[in-house]
C-alpha cells in the first residue's frame, strides 16, 4: 500500500479450494478479462460489493501462475476510499473478493468440490473476510445465479457461514423458491443479463430469507 493509494494483489488463487469448497482453475477469468478491455474498462473497484460505493478504479487486471492479480488506485478523495485506505494501512483489513456469474457450462462438481472453469467478473471489491485466505492485497455469488441445490449449499456456507448440516437444510427449504418458475429458461437469460448491483440486491434479499436457519 502506497501513499497514494496504490495497491496490488491476488483476487484469486487457482487450484485451492476457498471456504466454500470452489476451486477456480487457471484460464477461468481470461474470455471476461478479454471482454473488458475490448470494451475498454476493467471492472470496478468496490468496497465490500456494494454497487454503490465505489473507492477506486482496477488499472491492471491479469493471470498469473498464482490466481487473478490486480493493480488498483483507491480515489482518496472519496470517504469511502479514504476509511478502506485508513482501515488497510493499520492491517485492520487485507481481503480481496469479487463478484461474478458462471456462464452455462463454466462449473462442474467433483466430490464436495465445484471447479469454475469459466468466471464472468463483475466487479472486484476490498473486503475484511475473503472467501479464499489466500485473497489479500475471493466471491460475492447471486443465489439468483445457482443452476443446483449444491451451489445453493456451497453459497449459503460462504455468505452466512453457516455449518454443512444447516446450510444443506436451508438449501433443500429454499431451493423451491428459486426453481419453481413458470419459464426456467427465461428467469435464467434474465438473471444472466441483469446488472452486478441487482444481482447483489437479489442475493442480499435471499440471504435475509436464509437468516431464519441461523441459530436453529
Amino acid at each position: 500500500l502506497e501513499p497514494s493509494g496504490f495497491f496490488a494483489g491476488h483476487v484469486s488463487t487457482f487450484n485451492t479450494p476457498d471456504l466454500t469448497g470452489d476451486i477456480v482453475l487457471p484460464g477461468s477469468f481470461a474470455a471476461s478479462i478479454a471482454q473488458h478491455k475490448a470494451r475498454g474498462i476493467l471492472p470496478p473497484l468496490l468496497w465490500s460489493h456494494d454497487s454503490a460505493a465505489p473507492i477506486g478504479r482496477i488499472t491492471t487486471l491479469k493471470e498469473d501462475h498464482v490466481g487473478l492479480y490486480a493493480e488498483a488506485q483507491l480515489t482518496l478523495e472519496v470517504r469511502a476510499a479514504k476509511e478502506a485506505y485508513a482501515l488497510l494501512q493499520a492491517g485492520a483489513i487485507s481481503g480481496l473478493s469479487f463478484g461474478y456469474n458462471i456462464p452455462d457450462g463454466g462449473a462442474a462438481f467433483r466430490g464436495d468440490n465445484r471447479l469454475l472453469n469459466r468466471i464472468d467478473l463483475h466487479e472486484v471489491s476490498l473486503v475484511s473476510v475473503p472467501a479464499h485466505p489466500d485473497s489479500r492485497i475471493t466471491a460475492v455469488k447471486s443465489a439468483m445465479a445457482c443452476e443446483h441445490p449444491r451451489e445453493l449449499e456451497h453459497l449459503l456456507r460462504e455468505t452466512l457461514l453457516l455449518s454443512s448440516r444447516k446450510s444443506k437444510a436451508a438449501a433443500n427449504a429454499l431451493w423451491p423458491l428459486l426453481s419453481d418458475r413458470d419459464d426456467l429458461d427465461d428467469e435464467r437469460d434474465a438473471r444472466k443479463s441483469a446488472a452486478p448491483g441487482e444481482l447483489a440486491a437479489l442475493a442480499r434479499e435471499f440471504d435475509n430469507l436464509t437468516k431464519l436457519f441461523k441459530g436453529n
